[in-house]
C-alpha cells in the first residue's frame, strides 16, 4: 500500500510538471508573437533616455550645486587648496585664474628653495638639505670658502634646466603628499562625486521612474518618442508600479551609480556596468537587460491601437 501511494503521488507530481512546462510554453508562445522593436530601435531610444538624463543632471548640479557647496564646506576647502597653493611658491596663475605647475624655463631653483625653506611639511623632512645634496651630487655644483654652492664653469644651460625641472617635480611630488592638501583634495571630491550622485539620483528618477509610473504602460521619454511599451512577461500583460520601481533601482544602481563609483576608485569614467547591459540587450532573444531579467518585463513595439488592446487579444 505505501509503495502504490508513493507511486500516484509521484505521478501527481509528474501531471503538476507537465501542466507547468505546458504554461510555459503557452507563455513563451505569447510572448514570441509579440511584435518587438529593432535592436537599433530599442538601444537609440535608451540613448534618448541617457541624453535627457544628461541634460538634467546639468540642470540639476548648476541650480544646486552653489548651495550645496556652501553648506558643506566645499567652498571653504578650495580657497585652503589655492592657499596652500600660494604659500608653496610651486605655482603660478595662469590667465584664467588658475594654478599651474612653472615650466623647465622658469627660475626654478629659487621656486624650490622658496618651497622647502617655508613650507613646514618640507621642513620637517628636511628637504632644502637633500637638495643641497642632490645638486652636489649632480656635479654641477661645487662649494666655495665660504661654504655655499656655486655652479661649476661650462655646465650647459639644458642639463642645468633637467635638473632643476627634476627637482621641482619632487618638490610637487612632495606638496601633493602633504596630509593636510590630501586630506583637502579627498573632501573636495567626495563632495563633488556626492552632488553628481545626487543630480543624477533626480534626473534618473525623473526619466525611468515618475514618468513610466504616470503612463498607462510604463513608458520612458524615449521610449514614447520611438513608439515603445513595457510588458510583464508573467502574464504578458501591461507592466505593473512595483516592476517600474525594481527597474528604476537597478538601471540606477547598475548603470548609473557603479560607473561613478568606479570612476571615483580609478580616477577615470569606466562604463563596464552600461557595457554589460548592452550586451545583454544584443545578445539575448528578447533583447533582454539585467532589469528586464530581474523584474521579468519587456520591452515591446506599440502598435497604432492601443498596447493593453494588443496584449488582450494575444491572451485569448
Amino acid at each position: 500500500m505505501k509503495l502504490k501511494k508513493e507511486k500516484t503521488l509521484s505521478l501527481m507530481e509528474q501531471m503538476e510538471l507537465e501542466m507547468i512546462n505546458e504554461e510555459k510554453n503557452k507563455r513563451k508562445e505569447a510572448i514570441d508573437k509579440i511584435a518587438k522593436p529593432f535592436l537599433i530601435k530599442r538601444i537609440w531610444a535608451g540613448l534618448l533616455d541617457i541624453i535627457f538624463i544628461v541634460i538634467l543632471t546639468v540642470g540639476f548640479h548648476f541650480c544646486f550645486s552653489e548651495l550645496f557647496f556652501g553648506i558643506t564646506g566645499y567652498n571653504d576647502c578650495v580657497e585652503e587648496v589655492h592657499q596652500m597653493y600660494e604659500d608653496s611658491y610651486l605655482y603660478r596663475i595662469d590667465a584664467n585664474g588658475d594654478y599651474i605647475e612653472y615650466s623647465s624655463k622658469d627660475n626654478l631653483d629659487e621656486i624650490i628653495i622658496k618651497y622647502y625653506s617655508t613650507d613646514g611639511y618640507a621642513i620637517s623632512s628636511n628637504e632644502l638639505e637633500k637638495y643641497y645634496n642632490d645638486k652636489l651630487e649632480s656635479t654641477y655644483f661645487i662649494k666655495d670658502e665660504n661654504n655655499n654652492l656655486i655652479l661649476k664653469e661650462g655646465i650647459e644651460q639644458d642639463k642645468l634646466n633637467e635638473f632643476y625641472y627634476s627637482n621641482y617635480q619632487k618638490a610637487i611630488r612632495l606638496f601633493d603628499s602633504n596630509p593636510v592638501y590630501r586630506k583637502l583634495v579627498s573632501k573636495t571630491t567626495a563632495l563633488i562625486a556626492l552632488t553628481i550622485l545626487i543630480s543624477v539620483t533626480l534626473a534618473t528618477s525623473i526619466i525611468y521612474l515618475i514618468i513610466p509610473l504616470l503612463r498607462k504602460e510604463g513608458e520612458t521619454p524615449g521610449q514614447i518618442i520611438n513608439k515603445l511599451c513595457i510588458i510583464d512577461t508573467r502574464k504578458i500583460s501591461t507592466i505593473k508600479k512595483w516592476q517600474i520601481v525594481v527597474r528604476y533601482l537597478i538601471i540606477l544602481l547598475f548603470n548609473y551609480f557603479m560607473p561613478i563609483i568606479l570612476f571615483a576608485e580609478v580616477g577615470y569614467f569606466v562604463p563596464l556596468t552600461i557595457i554589460i547591459s548592452v550586451l545583454m540587450i544584443c545578445i539575448t532573444k528578447n533583447n533582454l537587460g539585467p532589469h528586464d531579467f530581474a523584474t521579468q518585463s519587456m520591452v515591446i513595439l506599440k502598435r497604432r491601437s492601443d498596447a493593453f488592446d494588443m496584449l488582450k487579444s494575444i491572451n485569448q
